[in-house]
């Protein structure tokens, strides 16, 4: 296809960090200027008052914050002393998801997922279930919560512990309930294109249980019982107070920016229904979705991504490979093991989504995808 003149100067950002950065550039100083002046720098206050307005945010007794969502996975599953022999099932594309568990030492067990949705598949899971099963994650991907009852009542009757992977869904809701509410435990990402991001890496665990909560913030430091009194190898995984501080200042914004995200989706359900070579994202029936992501899937991803380049479009993929295709976890499956994961690696293509995206840039997407298809039709 030949470059149309809509492509002079226009560009729409996938992540707009720098419009976000402007609107709320002076809190993130004022916090800045108070932690200067507090001198706590680590595991200090506004670390506890972010941990607990993170558990009150999911109806959670405890909070743990870390380094990362992927520490966060390891430290859920150290916590419940998962390792070495144990396996852990979870869904074949979520690929950040894997590592957390591999650094655990748990052996990873990979399902399919849902044609529709990109959710592990419940339909899957007795037959993946073994005697050495001792968790399982689910993943709630791009915002869209997954079938945690269905899942629920597996774990339930085989005793086996359900984390949920709430990496890209706050502010998703299942069933009047935010997700990270309902499994035995729940962890979160806050790197920073997350729906409630840091400026850098950041994670949390939320639990109900006292002792869990006590394990995983001695792990999260050392193994410490108290400063130098290790009684277990744990790791060096903190959430400094800066970040804590950002994120506190984001958490006044959040319930805007998400109602924001849902209003630029509702622009592109509209303006692209109407087309039958694209595949739209699934609006759930018992929940809401928080559309940290909008993935669209087509046959034609590779050439309408090129094409959307041309016009200024930045978009994602999300994510190019299943599991069992990297060489690192290669011995989780092989192909066609897998075929509703190895589908969306090759169909999904995320639009940009954003609170600090424009009406107008969100309907020239739409406008430059619907003129794609006019053209290939």
């Amino acid at each position: 296809m030949k470059k149309t003149k809509t492509t002079i100067g226009i560009k729409v950002p996938f992540f707009p960090t720098s419009r976000e950065f402007k609107v709320i550039r002076n809190e993130l100083h004022d916090s800045l200027d108070q932690l200067g002046e507090s001198g706590f720098l680590i595991l200090g206050p506004k670390v506890s008052e972010f941990e607990e307005k993170m558990a009150k945010k999911v109806n959670r007794l405890y909070c743990v914050s870390c380094a990362s969502g992927t520490d966060a996975i390891t430290l859920a599953l150290q916590a419940n002393n998962i390792g070495v022999g144990d396996e852990v099932i979870l869904p074949a594309n979520s690929y950040p998801t894997i590592f957390g568990v591999a650094l655990s030492h748990a052996s990873p067990v990979l399902i399919d997922v849902e044609r529709n949705t990109a959710n592990l598949d419940p339909k899957q899971l007795k037959k993946k279930i073994t005697h050495k099963t001792k968790a399982i994650i689910i993943v709630h991907l791009y915002g869209l919560s997954a079938n945690i009852n269905e899942i629920k009542s597996i774990c339930k009757e085989n005793k086996i512990l359900l984390i949920e992977d709430c990496a890209q869904a706050v502010g998703s809701i299942y069933k009047k309930k935010p997700v990270g509410s309902f499994g035995d435990m729940a962890i979160f990402s806050f790197y920073p294109t997350k729906n409630l991001g840091a400026l850098g890496d950041g994670g949390a665990i939320v639990t109900n249980t006292k002792r869990t909560y006590e394990k995983l913030k001695m792990l999260r430091m050392y193994g410490e019982r108290n400063r130098y009194d290790s009684i277990f190898v744990g790791r060096n995984s903190r959430l400094d107070e800066i970040q804590a501080a950002f994120l506190l200042v984001k958490m006044r914004y959040l319930e805007k920016w998400l109602l924001i995200r849902k209003q630029l989706a509702t622009i592109y359900f509209n303006n692209l229904v109407q087309l039958k070579n694209l595949t739209l994202p699934l609006e759930s029936s018992f929940g809401e979705h928080s559309f940290h992501l909008f993935v669209i899937r087509t046959k034609q991803r590779n050439n309408l991504r090129k094409w959307l380049k041309e016009q200024g479009i930045e978009t994602g993929i999300h994510y190019p490979k299943p599991i069992h295709f990297t060489t690192s976890f290669s011995y989780t499956g092989n192909k066609g093991s897998f075929p509703e994961a190895e589908q969306w690696s090759k169909e999904a293509l995320s639009l940009p989504l954003h609170p600090f995206l424009t009406k107008k840039e969100i309907k020239y997407v739409t406008k430059q995808i619907q003129q794609f298809f006019s053209k290939t039709i």
